[in-house]
């Protein structure tokens, strides 16, 4: 999928590697110009939860919908948005562990 946003021009694209699932997830909030892709690791203990889902899977979704949900707001500097990033990989750990 290719979009623009604020003179900035990006195509996402997922490909399936080797594994039974893609371990990864796309953050995309183009309201905050906030891109990333978090990379679920391959668990070192085999897990998978009830659907099947891995561990490096849950985390990485886990964490995406932690960011994408959490308010940052556009007119944040760049400190402040880093503050607030951390504060949002802080809370995606803690409802990972919870």
């Amino acid at each position: 999928m290719t979009r623009a946003t604020g003179g900035l021009k990006f195509r996402t694209v997922r490909i399936q590697g080797s594994g039974e699932w893609n371990e990864d997830a796309l953050i995309v909030r183009e309201r905050d110009s906030l891109f990333g892709v978090v990379d679920g690791a391959t668990s070192l203990v085999p897990f998978r939860e009830p659907s099947g889902e891995t561990g490096g899977a849950l985390a990485a979704r886990i964490t995406a919908e932690t960011v994408m949900g959490m308010p940052l707001g556009a007119d944040a500097d760049a400190d402040a948005g880093a503050v607030a990033l951390a504060g949002m990989l802080a809370e995606a750990n803690r409802r990972f562990r919870g």
